[in-house]
């Protein structure tokens, strides 16, 4: 008896997510981020959204009386993959609200490996991270986007991909202040040809410029796992004030050899 009601127990929690299971975890799990209107379902069908990682998912749309409406995908298992809002009200916000940022991803997805990696008003982006080295791949995304309303602790949109690529090394064999000469020495020599190079070189009157050297993964195209590379993030800062990113130099150093490697993603400025 003991063994057959295990059995039952395992069968259970096994067994595959239907409509109406995904309709009521999307539901549950809009309100877990602040979402207080009243939904009709509008939309539920299951269909690949390979781009996300999931053969098949889950595409649950909502509206509400007021005519906002709300359309999400999530994987088989739960997992709510992304989520767009419409008309997404994401409000113009002073500051970058990061512990309300944060917050909310706990909220929509519990504890991941990422951080905060760029904090903007009613924007974040978190990156997904390998024993704490954050990737900085952008298409695809390793990480989290979302959108919010400040004010009312409110998610507005959420894209998730954290299936990560595994990488070749996980400990650099060139020092930071290698790889901050060379990206400065690069910087100093395209200043003309590159708009943030030239962020970095170029005075400003009233502004201080700096880089920022951060050590974490990119995949090059073709590659298979993820290289660790430093970059310079270049930082501006207005007197006293709050300093903030203005962008990544389009060249990393290669952490094993010292190589200098560019940017080769064209979908996010890199060379083709």
């Amino acid at each position: 008896m003991v063994q057959l009601a295990a059995l039952l127990v395992l069968t259970t929690l096994s067994a595959p997510m239907d409509g109406e299971d995904a309709v009521a975890r999307a539901r549950g799990w809009l309100a877990k981020v602040g979402v207080r209107d009243k939904l009709l379902t509008t939309q539920l069908s299951h269909s690949p959204a390979k781009w996300l990682g999931a053969p098949k998912a889950w595409w649950v749309g909502f509206r509400s009386e007021k005519g906002r409406t709300w359309s999400l995908i999530m994987a088989d298992d739960g997992t709510v993959l992304k989520m767009n809002s419409f008309p997404d009200r994401t409000p113009v916000a002073a500051g970058t609200n990061p512990a309300i940022a944060q917050d909310l991803l706990q909220r929509a997805a519990g504890k991941l490996p990422v951080r905060l990696s760029n904090c903007g008003g009613a924007n974040a982006r978190f990156a997904s991270t390998h024993k704490g080295k954050p990737y900085f791949n952008l298409n695809p995304l390793w990480g989290v986007l979302i959108s919010f309303d400040p004010a009312k602790g409110e998610l507005l949109s959420y894209l998730r991909q954290t299936a990560v690529p595994e990488v070749h090394s996980e400990q650099p064999l060139v020092s930071e202040g290698v790889a901050k000469s060379k990206l400065v020495a690069w910087a100093k020599s395209n200043a003309k040809t590159n708009t943030v190079a030239g962020w970095l070189v170029e005075p400003w009157p009233g502004l201080r410029r700096y880089p920022r050297i951060e050590l974490g993964y990119y995949r090059f195209r073709n590659a298979k796992k993820a290289d660790l590379v430093y970059r310079a993030q270049v930082m501006q800062q207005a007197g006293t004030g709050e300093p903030f990113e203005q962008g990544p130099l389009p060249v990393y150093v290669d952490a094993r050899t010292g190589a200098l490697r560019d940017h080769d993603d064209p979908a996010t400025g890199g060379k083709r």
